[in-house]
């Protein structure tokens, strides 16, 4: 029983077939791919989200860091101006305090 011109049923049902099955095999892997997609897109955000709370740490850390150098500066500062005062009292030159004469 031969239909479109002289192609039997049996060969168009096979062709029609091979495409429905090349048309399942595409669409699994294309739900997987997107999967897949969802999966490494999850994983990037996770690895921002980390990475932002890593540099809210570093950047506390180095202003406790900064806030103990000024504080370490601010204590030199004011020992040696009160070496350069005792100096100024005693009559000696502040230059031989600054130069260790």
């Amino acid at each position: 029983m031969p239909t479109i011109p002289n192609i039997p049923v049996k060969y168009l049902i096979a062709f029609g077939a091979l495409i429905a099955f090349a048309l399942l095999i595409w669409a699994y892997g294309n739900a997987r791919e997107n999967a897949g997609v969802e999966k490494t897109d999850a994983k990037w955000e996770a690895a921002g989200e980390r990475l932002a709370e890593e540099a809210k740490q570093a950047a506390s850390s180095a202003d406790r860091a900064a806030a103990d150098r000024a504080a370490s500066e601010f204590e030199r500062v004011k020992q040696e101006k009160e070496r350069l005062d005792e100096a100024t009292d005693a009559g000696s030159s502040p230059w031989d305090v600054m130069f260790g004469g």
